[in-house]
């Protein structure tokens, strides 16, 4: 099941970048034609709070129509080019991925990257649907850009995390997670990543746990992060709370393999056979 909350998260942190211009002395003395593309800028951003708020019930809904119809308005009034345009295509393209188009999410993104090529958000997009179709080269040099256009935006430094962990450079990658935590960027994602490679990599189930209980409390409702939690307690050897986390995780995505497999295998191992055959045959 798709997470509305990380998209509006990542919606939210688009709408507070200070891309846009603010009512000043120069904008007040400007040309009546430069003044009124100040101030339709200004609208854009202003309403941008507005369009995200409104966007996310029609998501959870299921009414993506709706959705790009709302954002699809406000491009009427974003400017031909610039800041303001950017970031009302990058929320079209958003719309697209999460109702699964993603070649037209692919496109948006594109076209909010031209209209304003220093905008790192579009940028990572991109390299995340790059990284999704195995284009980690393509993938490589959009997160270049990204970072090259906005040193600070740590999403961008997420992502090449998890491109060094899929060509293998482990520590490398976690060394990535760690500075993104360390910064205090609040990305669940960075908690997650961190914490898989400490349990699965680097033996340490016990820092996975703490790392996983971050990113959950960050995002609470994250079926995997839970499922990754009960993981780590069942490293330990803690069953009881193992199950009790992949029991919860299994309320969010009942039809998850491998959460239902890990159910499995850890009811097998507190003897509770005839449970343990139950999620065994829905994971298999």
């Amino acid at each position: 099941m798709k997470n509305i909350k990380i998209l509006l998260a990542a919606l939210f942190a688009v709408a507070g970048c200070s891309a846009y211009p603010q009512d000043s002395a120069e904008n007040a003395a400007a040309e009546p034609s430069q003044k009124d593309e100040v101030q339709k800028e200004n609208l854009t951003q202003d309403v941008l709070d507005r369009l995200y708020a409104q966007t996310g019930p029609l998501l959870e809904e299921g009414k993506t129509a709706e959705a790009l119809a709302v954002w699809e308005k406000a491009l009427a009034d974003a400017g031909e080019s610039g800041p303001a345009r950017s970031l009302v295509l990058l929320g079209i393209g958003d719309v697209h991925k999460y109702g699964g188009d993603l070649a037209k999410a692919e496109e948006f993104y594109g076209k909010s990257s031209e209209a304003n090529p220093s905008n790192p958000y579009a940028l990572e997009r991109l390299a995340e649907l790059a990284l999704a179709a195995g284009n980690s080269e393509k993938a490589g040099e959009l997160l270049k850009k990204a970072r090259a256009a906005d040193p600070g935006y740590m999403n961008s430094y997420v992502r090449s995390g998890i491109l060094l962990k899929q060509d293998g450079n482990l520590r490398e990658a976690l060394k990535v997670f760690v500075s993104v935590i360390n910064s205090g960027f609040p990305d669940p994602m960075a908690y997650n990543e961190a914490g898989v490679l400490l349990l699965m990599n680097f033996g340490k189930p016990k820092e996975a746990a703490k790392l996983f209980e971050t990113a959950l409390e960050l995002d609470p409702d994250n079926a995997q992060y839970i499922n990754n939690l009960a993981n780590a307690y069942m490293a330990m050897g803690e069953y009881d709370t193992a199950i009790g986390h992949y029991r919860r995780s299994l309320e969010l995505a009942p039809d998850d393999a491998l959460t239902n497999a890990n159910l499995a295998a850890t009811l097998v191992r507190c003897e509770k056979l005839d449970e343990a055959k139950k999620y065994a045959q829905r994971a298999y």
